[in-house]
């Protein structure tokens, strides 16, 4: 499963995201064998990861007709997979409508390890206060933890000056751990990244 998923998201092997999306779109109508096991979460990364206005849909539909919490968590997870910025957006957009204020924080986290770390902190800024007050104290920081992957010096930059004037006191320690792994992730990308852009390809 782990393979699959590793092949559908980051290998962009058309076979198995063709075979994942013919899996989900196949559970949507109600063929409870197509996704089981490993291959679930497998397939249900893979359609997130590549999804378009249909398969977005489809995705949203069967986290909010799950019949098991362990099954809505797995479609949430695969809508935080999404690449494309208006999804994106409109995941974040989730996150202060229909979303439970325990489920926000990982949302964020994942949406912003995601491919569209800039657009996720433009939504942090321009909803922080909304945000901040929907969740918990103990998951306010929480939902921060995305910055580590941050690779972008002029975004790492942005985000520690406004972190910097909005203060979380409930999470200060935790969010300078944070902000001292992001730069260590930077500093990373800008030594490494030509190396393994030849490597391994963009």
């Amino acid at each position: 499963g782990y393979v699959l998923e590793l092949l559908g998201t980051y290998g962009h092997d058309e076979a198995v995201a063709t075979e994942a999306r013919r899996r989900v779109d196949a559970a949507a109508n109600g063929d409870a064998t197509a996704l089981t096991g490993d291959i679930r979460r497998a397939a249900l990364q893979t359609v997130g990861a590549t999804a378009d206005e249909t398969s977005f849909t489809t995705l949203l539909n069967g986290m909010r007709n799950s019949s098991t919490p362990q099954e809505e968590q797995q479609y949430r997870f695969a809508l935080t997979a999404v690449r494309h910025e208006a999804l994106v957006r409109r995941v974040a957009d989730l996150c202060l409508s229909e979303l439970r204020s325990q489920d926000v924080s990982f949302v964020i986290l994942y949406l912003t390890h995601g491919g569209q770390p800039e657009v996720v902190w433009d939504w942090l800024e321009n909803h922080w206060d909304e945000l901040m007050s929907k969740l918990p104290h103990n998951l306010q920081s929480r939902a921060l933890g995305g910055i580590t992957a941050i690779t972008s010096r002029q975004l790492a930059a942005r985000v520690r000056s406004f972190l910097d004037a909005h203060p979380l006191p409930s999470g200060a320690k935790t969010i300078a751990q944070y902000m001292e792994m992001m730069d260590g992730t930077v500093a990373f990308a800008q030594r490494s990244r030509d190396a393994l852009v030849a490597r391994f390809g963009s």
